[in-house]
């Protein structure tokens, strides 16, 4: 392999503005909103108990919103639907792929925090929210090739 395809084959990254990824954010939300509705709507037909909607919410969504983004920033894209959009990917400090732990760890991390922990991300030399350096993890962002 040539000096010039070794260059071709690693994409320019860099490590993800707050904004970037506060916008990811919220396609992830309305994606997940749009699936989570559907499929809770879809429950309380199909278990038409009063409590039925009231269960799907504490428990079937949180759980449905982790495997989401565990086992999307655990795959070979290691990004959801919203940071595949904006050409974010979430990776481990050396640049590796997350595995399903990692990922859970990081979801989980962000959601007892609320995702306040986000902020930090506008003040850290890596640009890590709490979530992140809990898990160890970075949110890059795949340069536009020239």
């Amino acid at each position: 392999m040539t000096s010039w395809e070794k260059n071709q084959a690693m994409p320019k990254v860099s490590d993800a503005q707050i904004w970037v990824r506060v916008f990811a954010a919220f396609l992830d939300v309305v994606f997940l909103y749009i699936t989570l509705v559907s499929i809770g709507g879809f429950t309380v037909w199909v278990i038409p108990h009063p409590r039925a909607n009231w269960m799907f919410n504490l428990i079937a969504a949180p759980l449905l919103s982790w495997l989401y983004f565990a086992l999307m920033e655990s795959s070979g894209t290691q990004a959801s639907f919203g940071k595949q959009l904006l050409r974010l990917r979430v990776t481990g400090l050396a640049g590796e792929r997350l595995d399903f732990r990692r990922a859970s760890l990081r979801f989980w991390g962000g959601a007892v925090t609320l995702f306040a922990g986000l902020l930090l991300a506008a003040f850290t030399a890596r640009r890590q929210s709490l979530h992140d350096w809990v898990s160890g993890s970075l949110v890059m962002r795949l340069e536009p090739s020239e």
